[in-house]
């Protein structure tokens, strides 16, 4: 019923591999899984196929790869290349929040209920860990990154920086003890977008930098948030709010 069972097992590489669950078993829901990754560090599989049961009478005691909730040690840094899942009621099951730093690429899953659970920050956090995994997918009907940011967590920038990096985050905050004026913002990537949180120490000038709107320098307040994009070798401004 677990044709693959990875239990306290780091660093193993498995290559263009087929695991099937037994058809037409009557089970309990979430019962039967082709992998399931009890415990372990970065093992890697390429090229896998998983299958379960295209009758939708077995298939909700079916799930592709279980990723579980260890119960001693860590259950994290599995990476997945070119996965295809087919006829589960979850083609990638992420147990709990727990289990961390997930990467699924190239992801196709085909008469499936559904494609994943738990399984990134898809902005659905009803049923998202939000524990840093990734799964790309990819099909006839679906293109898209289940994941929120490339970046981690908001970044504060260093008290009286006139060109802060943008390495890191998407996400920062200004906390000048004293009147500063940003010229430019360091570091950043073509198409980038960031959102700021100013304070009223901070001026964000216009030059050949930065282009707020109207092409003036955006004088900070409490609680005012800027979002701009770096288009051409520049940052322009595309939104601002004051949410006193």
């Amino acid at each position: 019923m677990r044709p693959l069972v990875v239990e306290n097992s780091d660093e193993n590489d498995f290559f263009s591999c087929n695991f099937s669950l037994p058809t037409d078993t009557n089970a309990p829901a979430k019962s039967l899984s082709a992998i399931e990754v009890v415990q372990g560090r970065n093992n890697r599989f390429y090229g896998l196929l998983v299958n379960g049961d295209r009758n939708p009478a077995y298939r909700t005691a079916c799930l592709g790869i279980k990723l579980g909730t260890p119960v001693h040690g860590d259950n994290l840094g599995h990476q997945f290349y070119g996965v295809v899942a087919e006829g589960f009621h979850y083609g990638i099951y992420v147990e709990s929040p727990s289990v961390r730093n997930i990467m699924v690429l190239g992801f196709n899953s085909s008469i499936s209920a559904h494609a994943f659970w738990n399984g990134s920050d898809d902005g659905s956090g009803v049923n998202q860990w939000q524990n840093n995994v990734t799964i790309e997918m990819v099909s006839d009907t679906l293109h898209y990154r289940t994941r929120r940011t490339s970046w981690p967590e908001s970044v504060t920038f260093a008290d009286g920086d006139s060109a802060p990096s943008v390495r890191g985050s998407d996400t920062f905050a200004c906390d000048n003890t004293r009147p500063a004026t940003i010229v430019n913002f360091a570091d950043g990537r073509p198409g980038q977008l960031i959102f700021v949180r100013l304070d009223a120490n901070t001026t964000i000038a216009a030059n050949n930098n930065i282009r707020p709107v109207q092409n003036r320098d955006l004088v900070g307040r409490a609680h005012v948030m800027a979002g701009f994009v770096f288009l051409g070798g520049r940052w322009e401004q595309i939104t601002l709010s004051e949410n006193d």
